[in-house]
């Protein structure tokens, strides 16, 4: 399917266009871009901040569980360790390194020894004495986690339920190749309050299964104490009731536990919002008052343009007195001044050639003219010739209806006759040629009344009687000749027809073919004459026609005029 062409819009149309989009979209664009700039440098800014303050958090806590685990390997190291009947010096000395360790780290921890059956040997906790076992087995069984640990290898486990949430870490005693017992350390959850409180940011402790060991803030916990479902698994921003939250997660000791920071800026994205609203109301006040005046904005800035188009039109018309008289800028009065400099040179060169076309034609018709007579005269002088042979009388008659046909030809007082004037001294050259031929030659004239006022050029229709009288007879002892005339849409039509031999279709052709072209190749002067007299007087579209069947039928078509004569020419008798 054909597509249909896009229509053409106007300049102004264009520069309307133009004005609305080239202005409003980049304050558009301008205003999206400021707000994702915006938004990106928020989220560095507080992805930066979350990553620091979670990876301060979790170096304090590495280091609170190196130190941790060193007094773990310091007292799994000393022979003896595990003995219910551990002095008193003894027990001292472990405290006291328990005691240096709580204050390198900052955090207090309790410590259990533990032989290999589950009894207490040590403890620092004297409420839970006698009963570690059993609760240890409800604390996910640190024990028998460190049951099924190899030499030397700190086991964790953390206690995240329940209003005593520890966590907890142990090493097995070897000796000699054989577990004697264990020591475990248990850290209160409420120990690490302040260390995740003392942020701007919302700070949990997760373990692996994403229960919450610690938090400053329990907005981001469910019911039962777990990670809220909401939380993405990944670093960024994320919505949570309602919040806009950024979220950073950070390790600690392989992922024993996990560092979530979170920040919520819901403030700041309302103060964002508030100024894109803002921003966005004055665009687009910006853009309905930029309406309400680009047509007229448009209008007065392609007005000298709509000027110069409404003078081209005129152009086009046919008006060359459109001048233009443009003084709004520099640049539209050069234009204005070459355009009416350009429509004088324009209406000088028509007239010129307009003098010189009528000139030529005018030549051409005087040239044609002149040949009609030169043609006319010998051949009527080629008839009075056999008619001196015949009759004197007569060859005298002829030659007095001659001379008055030659005074006509001649004569330039009117360019143009009547039809009725024309066909008086047809008449006489038909007479001419009746005396000749005798009764071998009849002729009739029809022409209706109305068209006996009307203009034509003199002995138009001459020529086309010659020619049948010329070509017609053959060897033919009889020849019958007509000429009429008629009026069909305001154009005169005349038909010179005869009965004689015709033309063959090939003789036909080349003649068609001849009178088309600007100069004649044919042996038919006169009617090319008459044909190119026509076109040359009146148009392209009148001219003659020629036929031949049963004979030769010769239309002529010229417009139909109905000057009113002024002069007539004398013709002498």
């Amino acid at each position: 399917m054909k597509r249909s062409p896009r229509p053409v819009k106007t300049f102004k149309d264009n520069l309307k266009q133009l004005f609305l989009v080239y202005s409003l979209i980049p304050a558009l664009g301008l205003l999206v871009l400021v707000g994702g700039v915006f938004l990106a440098a928020g989220g560095l800014l507080i992805g930066g901040k979350n990553k620091e303050t979670g990876r301060e958090i979790g170096r304090v806590m590495e280091q609170t569980f190196v130190k941790y685990e060193e007094l773990l390997h310091t007292l799994c190291g000393r022979p003896g360790i595990v003995d219910p009947m551990t002095s008193l010096t003894k027990r001292q000395q472990i405290v006291r390194l328990l005691y240096q360790a709580s204050v390198d780290s900052g955090y207090g921890a309790q410590l259990f020894i533990v032989d290999g059956e589950h009894n207490v040997c040590v403890s620092t906790e004297e409420e839970i004495f006698g009963s570690l076992g059993s609760e240890a087995d409800k604390k996910w069984k640190i024990l028998l986690r460190l049951e099924e640990a190899r030499e030397n290898t700190v086991c964790w486990h953390i206690n995240p339920m329940g209003s005593q949430k520890k966590l907890y870490m142990g090493e097995n005693v070897w000796e000699g190749g054989v577990r004697k017992g264990s020591v475990i350390l248990s850290i209160d959850a409420d120990r690490f309050s302040e260390l995740l409180s003392g942020h701007t940011q919302r700070n949990l402790l997760v373990d692996e299964t994403g229960w919450v060991f610690a938090a400053d803030s329990y907005n981001f916990t469910d019911a039962v104490g777990r990670l809220g479902s909401g939380i993405p698994e990944k670093n960024g921003f994320f919505l949570y009731n309602g919040a806009y939250c950024y979220l950073t997660r950070t390790p600690v000791r392989a992922g024993v536990l996990t560092v979530y920071t979170i920040t919520d800026f819901t403030d700041s994205m309302t103060v964002l919002a508030a100024v894109s609203l803002s921003g966005l109301f004055v665009l687009l006040a910006v853009f309905v008052f930029a309406f309400a005046n680009a047509e007229r904005l448009a209008r007065i800035s392609t007005a000298d343009i709509s000027r110069m188009n409404e003078a081209l039109n005129e152009v086009q018309r046919g008006n060359l007195n459109a001048c233009l008289d443009i003084k709004s800028s520099t640049e539209f009065a050069n234009i204005g001044a070459c355009y009416n400099g350009m429509l004088d040179s324009l209406k000088r060169q028509i007239a010129a050639n307009k003098e010189l076309a009528e000139t030529v034609a005018y030549a051409q018709v005087k040239q044609l003219e002149s040949q009609f007579n030169f043609h006319f005269l010998f051949n009527t002088l080629d008839n009075i010739r056999f008619m001196c042979r015949i009759d004197a009388d007569m060859a005298e008659f002829m030659t007095v209806s001659l001379s008055r046909l030659l005074r006509y030809s001649m004569s330039n007082a009117n360019e143009t006759v009547t039809v009725e004037e024309d066909l008086n001294y047809i008449g006489m050259y038909l007479d001419i040629i009746k005396i000749r031929y005798g009764d071998r030659f009849d002729y009739t004239i029809e022409l209706p009344d109305a068209l006996l006022e009307c203009a034509m050029p003199k002995l138009l229709l001459q020529p086309m009687i010659e020619n049948s009288i010329k070509y017609g007879f053959g060897n033919r002892e009889h020849l019958n000749l007509c000429v009429s005339g008629d009026l069909e849409e305001e154009r005169l039509v005349f038909v010179c027809e005869d009965d004689g031999e015709g033309i063959t279709p090939e003789a036909l052709r080349r003649l068609c073919h001849s009178l088309a072209l600007p100069v004649n190749e044919s042996r038919h002067l006169g009617l090319y004459n008459v044909h190119r007299r026509l076109k040359l007087l009146y148009g392209e579209e009148y001219g003659i026609r020629v036929e031949s069947e049963n004979g030769v039928r010769v239309t002529v078509i010229l417009p139909c005029m109905r000057p009113a004569l002024e002069e007539q020419g004398e013709m002498g008798t």
